[in-house]
């Protein structure tokens, strides 16, 4: 995906890259970057993957290929 793409889909599930960078503790400037491919944080990457329910492979299918493509992605619900 591209980073239009990605934050169009983000907004699909209620996520800007302001709220996304609260939640995560980082800046917002770090969201963005990330999502334009200007920085790297897989740790911003992982998260975003996850709001959306597909693979980092899929979300940043350039950016990450040292990362398996079946690497389960992490879940920011808090567990019951």
């Amino acid at each position: 995906m591209n980073a239009h793409e990605v934050i169009y889909k983000l907004k699909l599930v209620g996520k800007t890259q302001r709220s996304i960078a609260i939640e995560l503790g980082v800046s917002h400037a770090t969201v963005n970057n990330t999502l334009h491919g200007r920085t790297k944080s897989l740790y911003v990457a992982t998260a975003i993957a996850a709001m959306l329910g597909q693979p980092l492979s899929r979300v940043f299918p350039d950016a990450y290929p040292d990362q398996p493509s079946d690497v389960p992605t992490m879940s920011l619900e808090p567990e019951p």
